[in-house]
């Protein structure tokens, strides 16, 4: 992982690696509720070619990401915004990425990425985390 966050120059990029397991997949469902049979329900995720990771789970690796990119020890507020754009299967593996576009005493802002094992885009956005 690169240096992000307060010490981290403008441009730098983050990134993370997360494989996507079927137990993941439904644990989170479970935990979370939802009502999508493609989480949890193999022949309502066969259409699909597999059970489908949650969008929301998809986003973890940014938070931790921008959690460790935060000012520390002061409280912020984070604010993201992303599209999803392809499903992630359980037995993948996501490679997220979070990139430094601007850095001031109003806070920092980011491009954050998401792509499957195979390259492709599952989920793109931005992300600003503002001092309180």
């Amino acid at each position: 992982m690169t240096r992000s966050g307060a010490d981290a120059p403008t441009g730098a990029i983050t990134t993370m690696k997360q494989p996507v397991d079927a137990a993941g997949v439904a644990a989170f469902h479970h935990a979370f509720g939802g009502s999508n049979a493609i989480h949890v329900d193999v022949e309502a995720a066969k259409a699909l070619g597999g059970l489908v990771q949650h969008g929301m789970r998809t986003l973890f690796p940014v938070f931790a990401m921008l959690s460790s990119a935060r000012n520390r020890g002061q409280a912020v507020t984070l604010k993201i915004e992303a599209k999803f754009l392809a499903p992630v299967k359980a037995g993948e593996s996501l490679e997220a990425a979070i990139a430094q576009v601007e850095r001031g005493a109003g806070g920092q802002a980011y491009e954050i990425l998401a792509t499957n094992e195979a390259g492709a885009k599952v989920m793109a956005g931005t992300a600003t985390v503002t001092p309180r």
